[in-house]
């Protein structure tokens, strides 16, 4: 604890922003301004008789007159008062000098007694976090968001906030179910609570309208297990949010209305088994929002009505073989969402009545395995969409609904055609699909029908 208020003191001082002060002796000053006055005057006197040639002096008659006698008298009171000025200056700037000092002193003491005050409110809300009693972490968690919102520093702020995280990291123990034992419920039923009431702090000030907002931290979840959240209308400017590894195995969590504009958030290696994921009319105008390496395998996983602006939106190296995908009624403006080395084995996946106006809609090394995948009533009005190296193995997979007016969609080098996409008849502005021309003649023969087929 020495060691903590010791960095913690430093903290203070360096949070000030101000230098330590050292004032010389006011002997030294003194002595040094008036010897600078003097040689200034000789400077000036040495540099009006250059001006005016040097002109020759003549000595005085023999007497000192009265008016002569006046004339001393007058440059004797001028030089006392000059220096009687130039000491009131020096004396005038040393009391300056020392009164910031005394305000510099008095502002790093409290910021001094500010952090102490903090570091007492930390440690003794993070002991009361391990409580036994839900009730008492409940407590915790409330006093935690208060000292994380009066943190002195930034840096202070995201430790509250990786000590938040870092109990949702925490394993627990598992919903015993309706035919456990009452006192498990309830006991599960109370920590359930302290975990969604974190996440709900964290939402709120993560929100515009909060009061003191936490936008620019990191969040790390990795690991966690959800069973529910609330993080609608969230805005992430910058910073990290992880979700790596995480399990989303009941409940609704919930990213509807957010706006993701800078930083990144990262979905990898997530396992989606059950529970229902929103990010409705959300919108992604910079950040980079990754679900590389997640499985899908029940549940749901709602992107409708997205925005798709700038940025990155990617699925990488992932599998969906059961649940739902939708990206219903989404448009896309700018930026990229891509699909990249991903297996369709089971899930059901509607990109219907999306709006391609720009931007790069991509699937490249993608398996369409089984399921189906439906383009009805989508708009290709612009941008790229593109199936580079697909391998149509089995899944259903639906174009011939789809509304092709001027944006460019390829379907390039197929590396399977087993069982070949519902294409729309005729010749579609702006669809083109290229074979693989390794592939057998009988996969070529049956797609001559194609009028939209160019072979390589």
């Amino acid at each position: 604890m020495d060691a903590a208020n010791k960095s913690a003191r430093q903290d203070a001082l360096a949070a000030t922003g101000k230098p330590r002060l050292k004032l010389a002796r006011i002997g030294h000053v003194i002595a040094s301004s008036l010897a600078g006055s003097v040689l200034l005057a000789a400077g000036a006197l040495t540099s009006a008789l250059w001006l005016i040639g040097f002109p020759e002096f003549v000595p005085p008659k023999a007497g000192l007159s009265l008016e002569r006698l006046l004339d001393l008298v007058k440059i004797s009171f001028g030089v006392v008062a000059g220096v009687g000025a130039v000491v009131a200056v020096i004396v005038a700037y040393r009391r300056q000098k020392i009164d910031e000092a005394a305000a510099h002193r008095a502002e790093a003491a409290e910021a001094r007694e500010t952090t102490k005050l903090f570091n007492d409110r930390f440690s003794t809300a993070s002991e009361k976090l391990g409580h036994e009693a839900p009730a008492v972490r409940l407590a915790a968690v409330h006093a935690l968001a208060a000292i994380a919102d009066d943190a002195p520093t930034r840096d202070l702020r995201q430790m509250v906030i990786d000590v938040l995280c870092a109990y949702l990291r925490m394993p627990y123990s598992p919903n015993p179910g309706q035919n456990g034992p009452q006192s498990e419920r309830l006991t599960f039923a109370g920590l359930r609570e302290v975990r969604h009431t974190i996440i709900r702090i964290i939402s709120a000030r993560l929100r515009n309208d909060a009061s003191v907002p936490w936008q620019g931290h990191d969040f790390d979840f990795t690991g966690t297990v959800f069973d529910g959240g609330d993080f609608r209308n969230i805005t992430v400017p910058s910073g990290k949010m992880l979700f790596d590894g995480t399990e989303f195995s009941a409940g609704i969590i919930d990213f509807s209305d957010s706006h993701f504009s800078g930083g990144s958030v990262s979905f990898e290696g997530a396992l989606f088994g059950g529970a229902t994921i929103y990010f409705n009319a959300s919108n992604f105008s910079g950040a980079e929002v990754v679900f590389n390496k997640v499985e899908l395998t029940a549940g749901q996983m709602d992107f409708g009505e997205v925005a798709v602006t700038g940025g990155k939106l990617g699925f990488h190296n992932s599998l969906f073989s059961g649940g739902t995908i939708s990206f219903i009624s989404a448009t896309i403006k700018g930026g990229t969402v891509w699909f990249g080395t991903t297996r369709f084995n089971g899930s059901r996946t509607y990109m219907d009545v999306m709006r391609i106006k720009g931007g790069d809609l991509i699937f490249k090394w993608v398996s369409f395995l089984k399921g189906e995948i439906s383009f009805e009533s989508t708009e290709f009005a612009g941008g790229m969409t593109l199936f580079a190296s697909p391998k149509f193995g089995g899944a259903s997979v639906q174009l011939d609904k789809a509304k092709f007016e001027g944006g460019a969609v390829a379907i390039d080098s197929v590396e399977d055609y087993s069982r070949p996409p519902v294409l729309p008849g005729g010749s579609p502005l702006g669809l083109s699909l290229r074979l693989n021309a390794q592939m057998d003649r009988h996969t070529l023969s049956v797609m001559k029908k194609f009028d939209v087929i160019k072979q390589v």
